[in-house]
């Protein structure tokens, strides 16, 4: 077999690695090529959850929060969730928000359609913007039932407030609500499925 031809030495960040014996033809390695390792983890930094219903109305095109329960602050201090669901960051940190919603309506006729979005402030809630996305559930029937995810990975800082809301949107009928699952028979030892669930994770 013909031996193939080699034109080196190979550089890596700007030193060889690999030449030949131009006596030999062997390939000779000189400096080992080291790849750093990349050792990252996710961990849970807060799990926050509401079991009860939150309404959309009365009224459509009205701007709700979804609330995530009683609140509290996250395992290291990063971040607090308050009553009304507005996540507030104590520290610097690079994050990863998941929402689950779970949409449920009433009996009204016609088809219920719930927009819902993000909001975040920076002066301790005075004025919001909003969030790149908007996402919308749509309900055709009473016995209709939706889940909602998202998931946004940010870098935050400190001050910086959020929160996420939901309406009825003017387009479908006024029904449409957040609403919880409980669950019974040979699941009853399982936690209720909530209305509202907010788990943020932590880069470490």
């Amino acid at each position: 077999m013909a031996r193939t031809s080699f034109a080196g030495p190979v550089y890596s960040e700007g030193r060889p690695v690999v030449t030949q014996d131009l006596t030999t033809g062997e390939l000779v390695g000189q400096i080992p090529i080291v790849y750093p390792a990349l050792e990252m983890s996710l961990p849970v930094e807060g799990e926050f959850r509401d079991n009860a219903i939150q309404l959309g109305g009365p009224a459509v095109e009205t701007p709700r929060n979804v609330l995530f329960g009683p609140g509290g602050l996250t395992m290291t201090g990063i971040a607090s969730v308050d009553a009304n669901g507005v996540v507030t960051i104590l520290k610097d940190a690079a994050l990863v928000f998941v929402v689950r919603l779970r949409a449920q309506r009433s009996g009204a006729a016609g088809v219920a359609v719930l927009v819902i979005w993000g909001e975040k402030s920076v002066d301790g809630g005075a004025s919001w913007s909003q969030l790149a996305n908007v996402g919308t559930v749509s309900l055709n029937a009473a016995a209709d039932i939706a889940a909602f995810y998202d998931v946004a990975p940010v870098r935050v800082s400190i001050g910086e407030q959020y929160r996420v809301r939901f309406a009825r949107s003017g387009s479908g009928t006024n029904a449409g609500d957040l609403g919880p699952q409980p669950l019974g028979g040979g699941l009853s030892f399982l936690n209720p499925v909530p209305a509202a669930y907010l788990s943020i994770y932590r880069f470490a």
